[in-house]
């Protein structure tokens, strides 16, 4: 999908005169949004990226981060290496800001990368235990010298109810990550465009494997792996058109990743644990004991 240059600054303008909007450079990147009973913590120009994402007063998220690797070869790299060009906080209204956009790549001279990438935070009322975030991922072609194929990888280490052991993840259809911790449930789809790989693991594995230097795909294990750090990714195999012309960013071509992560969770008095696998029963004993790890790294 195309998306002219003039027409990204557009969007950007019609929220001015109906929101409260802030520009932002990259010394103050370590943003915060809030939306009703949740925040979200988001480090835009450094490896952790998102580090926070708390609900009801609890943290639900160790990390989340996005990497990309250009052809085959490798290494992967996060997209705050193409450099963090600007970002903008979006306030709808009430308390404190639910939306930012982030930008980079636009000034890297050295790549035919860029991205952009948008967070929204839709928090739910106090004690619901319910969030939403919803992240939209534009990757685009530079160069007018022919297509550009890309890897870009979502990487995601939830720590539910606070601890980091939990107990069940796995993906199911190919497109839709589940992870639960007891009464606790989190699940992200992507649906535009589907992923084409995707990996589900215990810390550090995955992480490992995506700052190793070499080239790496997700390894298809979809699960489910219970009672433990637990971690899942997405990749997806891009291929971008030619730009029409690289200095003339009205050319660029795009594709965009849209995705949807919410939380629930069961407030009710003596409400029934969320169900999981059978085998995760058996797992409780082992999540005892290693909901009181914590990590070296």
């Amino acid at each position: 999908m195309l998306y002219s240059y003039l027409d990204r600054f557009v969007w950007i303008g019609v929220f001015i005169a109906a929101c409260s909007f802030a520009a932002t450079n990259a010394n103050a990147a370590a943003i915060t949004l809030n939306d009703g009973n949740s925040s979200a913590n988001i480090d835009l120009d450094n490896p952790a990226g998102q580090f926070g994402w708390t609900v009801d007063g609890t943290t639900q998220l160790f990390q989340q981060w996005f990497w990309y690797r250009i052809g085959d070869t490798g290494p992967e790299s996060t997209i705050d290496t193409l450099g963090l060009d600007l970002h903008k906080l979006v306030d709808h209204g009430d308390p404190g800001d639910e939306k930012v956009l982030a930008r980079y790549g636009y000034s890297h001279e050295a790549t035919d990368l860029a991205v952009d990438v948008t967070f929204t935070l839709t928090g739910g009322t106090t004690g619901s235990g319910a969030s939403d975030i919803l992240e939209t991922i534009e990757v685009f072609n530079k160069s007018d010298s022919g297509p550009l194929s890309v890897d870009f990888f979502e990487y995601v280490d939830l720590d539910l109810g606070g601890t980091p052991a939990d107990l069940s993840v796995e993906i199911s259809g190919g497109n839709t990550a589940i992870q639960t911790d007891f009464n606790l449930l989190v699940s992200e789809t992507s649906d535009v465009p589907l992923p084409d790989r995707w990996e589900v693991g215990v810390y550090p594995n995955t992480l490992t494997k995506l700052n190793d230097g070499d080239a790496d795909d997700l390894d298809m294990n979809a699960g489910p792996i219970l009672a433990q750090n637990l971690t899942w990714a997405f990749q997806w195999e891009l291929v971008i058109p030619a730009a029409g012309d690289s200095n003339d960013p009205d050319t660029w071509q795009s594709i965009i990743i849209s995705k949807d992560k919410v939380i629930n969770f069961d407030t009710t008095p003596g409400g029934d644990p969320i169900p999981v696998p059978a085998a995760g029963f058996a797992g409780m004993a082992l999540l005892a004991i290693t909901a009181a790890r914590r990590r070296n790294g």
